[in-house]
């Protein structure tokens, strides 16, 4: 299984409650596919987890590549998985979830987690 952590800059044309509505649309396409994360705006950034079969996850970064409601795209991490870090979240989005992901990426031991998490603690400091 792959997993997939990436940054970009939200368009400034994309009102903030939009976000919520990426997030639903986004978790029925997810689900039907096997995929799971989460996805954070903070600020002018969007930040993505995603995880799930790696043809899957190609596809799905495909597709995001050529969303217009972001861009300057920029893979934080990626990586092989065993074992998935949002199992039941085909797509989770709001201010609460930033602080469940950094405590499950905190703890994960895999290297390209914890790669990806210190750069994370760098963007969400207040």
């Amino acid at each position: 299984m792959k997993s997939v952590l990436y940054m970009s800059v939200v368009s400034p044309y994309l009102p903030h409650s939009a976000t919520d509505d990426i997030a639903m649309k986004a978790s029925v396409f997810n689900e039907a596919r096997g995929i799971t994360g989460i996805l954070i705006r903070k600020g002018r950034y969007f930040v993505q987890y995603i995880e799930g079969e790696e043809s899957k996850i190609d596809e799905l970064m495909t597709i995001i590549g050529r969303d217009d409601r972001h861009s300057d795209i920029v893979v934080l991490d990626e990586g092989v998985v065993e074992e998935r870090l949002f199992k039941d979240w085909h797509l989770q989005t709001n201010e609460i979830i930033i602080g469940i992901l950094m405590k499950k990426l905190q703890d994960d031991s895999r290297d390209h987690i914890n790669r990806g998490f210190y750069f994370l603690s760098a963007l969400f400091e207040d």
